[in-house]
């Protein structure tokens, strides 16, 4: 009640509601409306809400299927799978909805793992003594690395870093600027990280959660996508339950196949946005999505602001076994590990050799007493034949396309998060970071810029700044 104290002087004079438009309904997009309605909870801001989304659901690259189209089989992710307790946003927001959080599909069945380079197996957990193959001291200070890169992040939910302008002065208070300039390889070299260890073990971990090798992924991402020193969970479900539930709260008008067309300036400092056949006018513009794939016509001095960011383009094959696990023949290798994740490294040592077909194969868990989920990702499509390499009895089969995520190599520069007055972009984060969780972090960032900028210096928690609170459980935006 405190931070009420003379609010009154600070807002606007009573007037209509400002109204803005949040361009994209996955985690960037839904949890930007969630934030605007945690101030307007507050502090009386008073803001009204459209939130347009192109396909006909909510969670953007937040998905799942069900075998056999039957709702009696558990749901599959097909995108965004899993977060873990350093996830704040995502853990908290589980809690907040009464959403139940279960470990990672298949992780309970303690599945072996292997590394596949296209034509061996170099590497299998349950057999290989990984201290012999690599070194101690290798695993140690990547398990030391991965610590510490978590230890920096976490201040991301204090009241350290509450808004920034740009993300590059981000990254330097998170100390994170001397990861930018170098590959995940170069830096793990410069940190005495044996290549074997490198370009086996560690590239699968870059080649199924990112699609790249540790030699093109740059160094923050490329330590964010390598096990981390917490549980994998997701929620019962399906994730995309907390994007709803986002949407839910904020009580947004929600416009479901609805392609934006065009967003232009209008008069009086308004926003002209043209969605199907109907012109809207708003005072703010929230993009969340990224800018490139939208289609969405802006004036020109903000689309030149935007670099081009090429983005992965994932194919996602699922399908039914009763199969305990692969066929021998495909492998070279008697019971060939459930999960099988893949390295470049005899591609890119002994060129022209090919590499792997597929980034990752995965047993995820059984649908029913006899019948497994197999889940695979590739950069190209996987046939009814090659699935039948992999095993002689296939039931259901499923393929999903998309752009997954950015390719992320050492990042030049970062797109603006403010594109003209009144006008911000979530995806702005996604060279830097690219996740469920940063999306909810940039989107409240977003929404705190807005509410400094346009409410005389308002944020998510109010006018006056909270103080500080370093401990594990609190979490900025939710915690004012």
């Amino acid at each position: 009640m405190r931070l009420l104290v003379g609010l009154v002087t600070l807002l606007p004079l009573a007037q209509a509601a400002p109204k803005v438009a949040i361009v994209g309904a996955g985690a960037g997009g839904s949890s930007a409306s969630y934030w605007i309605k945690k101030a307007k909870e507050r502090f009386g801001v008073n803001i009204d809400i459209d939130i347009f989304e192109k396909s006909n659901y909510i969670g953007g690259r937040s998905t799942v299927v069900h075998p056999y189209n039957n709702t009696a089989y558990r749901p599959v992710e097909l995108g965004a799978s899993i977060f873990i307790e350093a996830n704040k946003n995502l853990w908290r927001a589980a809690d907040e909805f009464g959403l139940t959080r279960q470990p990672n599909e298949g992780d309970s069945e303690n599945y072996d793992v292997g590394v596949w380079d296209g034509q061996k197996v170099v590497l299998d957990l349950d057999k290989d003594d990984i201290v012999a193959k690599y070194g101690l001291d290798s695993l140690v200070k990547v398990d030391d690395l991965i610590a510490n890169m978590y230890s920096s992040y976490v201040n991301i939910y204090t009241t350290k870093i509450p808004r920034w302008q740009k993300i590059s002065d981000l990254a330097s208070s998170l100390g994170f600027s001397s990861l930018l300039p170098q590959t995940l390889l170069t830096y793990l070299r410069a940190n005495n990280v044996s290549d074997g260890y490198s370009t086996e073990l560690l590239e699968g971990a870059t080649r199924v959660n990112y699609g790249q090798n540790v030699d093109a992924i740059y160094a923050l991402e490329g330590l964010a996508s390598l096990p981390p020193p917490y549980d994998t969970v997701n929620v019962a479900g399906g994730n995309y339950q907390i994007f709803e539930k986002f949407v839910q709260y904020s009580g947004a008008t929600v416009h479901l196949n609805t392609a934006v067309k065009s967003i232009l300036s209008g008069p009086g400092g308004k926003w002209v946005l043209t969605a199907g056949t109907k012109t809207y006018n708003f005072d703010y513009i929230i993009l969340a999505a990224p800018f490139h794939q939208t289609g969405i016509f802006v004036p020109p001095s903000i689309a030149a602001s935007i670099p081009a960011q090429p983005y992965v383009h994932l194919h996602v094959t699922l399908f039914t076994t009763t199969q305990a696990t692969y066929n021998s023949a495909y492998f070279n290798a008697t019971s060939p590990p459930q999960t099988m994740l893949t390295t470049a490294n005899r591609a890119r040592l002994h060129p022209p050799q090919p590499g792997p077909k597929f980034n990752a194969i995965q047993y995820r868990g059984k649908i029913s007493d006899t019948e497994s989920i197999v889940k695979i990702f590739s950069t190209q499509r996987i046939s009814d034949q090659e699935i039948h390499g992999f095993v002689n009895n296939v039931g259901w089969v499923y393929r999903k396309e998309w752009d997954a995520y950015p390719y992320l190599p050492p990042p030049k520069s970062f797109p603006p998060i403010k594109l003209a007055d009144g006008f911000y972009y979530v995806n702005a984060f996604e060279p830097f970071m690219s996740t469920m969780e940063t999306e909810t972090i940039a989107s409240r960032n977003v929404v705190d810029l807005l509410l400094h900028d346009k409410f005389n210096g308002m944020s998510i928690c109010g006018p006056i700044t909270p103080p500080p609170n370093d401990s594990w459980d609190y979490v900025y935006g939710f915690d004012c």
